[in-house]
């Protein structure tokens, strides 16, 4: 139950831009060969009983809600 919560998050948060460079830093909406990769490819997630990183905000949306300005960078500020 909690690894499908968690994987429902996951998906919602990646629903705008789903594709990213395989940095997990740059994100579009299509795939490109400048955004290749879909938010799910490569990625395993599990659960735990306890928080093993509770500083990462994984699934806070902190990364997910940061798109790239139109010439590709990010923007004043983005981390």
């Amino acid at each position: 139950m909690a690894l499908q919560s968690a994987e429902a998050k996951y998906d919602d948060l990646h629903k705008a831009l789903p594709f990213h460079d395989g940095t997990f830093s740059n994100w579009a909406a299509e795939r490109s060969k400048q955004t290749p990769f879909q938010y799910r490819e490569g990625v395993s997630l599990w659960v735990a009983n306890i928080d093993l990183t509770p500083d990462d905000e994984f699934l806070s949306g902190r990364f997910a809600d940061q798109a790239p300005d139109d010439d590709g960078e990010r923007a004043e500020g983005d981390e």
